[in-house]
């Protein structure tokens, strides 16, 4: 993923996106479900192929650890 800042579009970082099935993989833009969605302040939660992440677009880290979407504990 690439940040960048208004008006002109300086490119400010660029921010690697783990997926399955290997979290911290790279997510692979051109081939893969991704979905973006700014959340508060400089956070961004990014859905890529069924792995959930947050980042700091300020600084670029991760934030928490990946989350795959629809697994479950097995309960009930």
């Amino acid at each position: 993923m690439t940040v960048c800042s208004p008006p002109d579009l300086t490119v400010e970082r660029r921010l690697d996106l783990p997926a399955t099935p290997e979290p911290g993989g790279p997510c692979d833009e051109a081939r893969s479900t991704l979905s973006m969605v700014p959340v508060v302040g400089s956070e961004l939660v990014v859905a890529c192929d069924g792995v959930l992440t947050r980042w700091d677009t300020a600084t670029g880290d991760m934030l928490g650890a990946p989350l795959t979407l629809g697994a479950g504990s097995g309960s009930g």
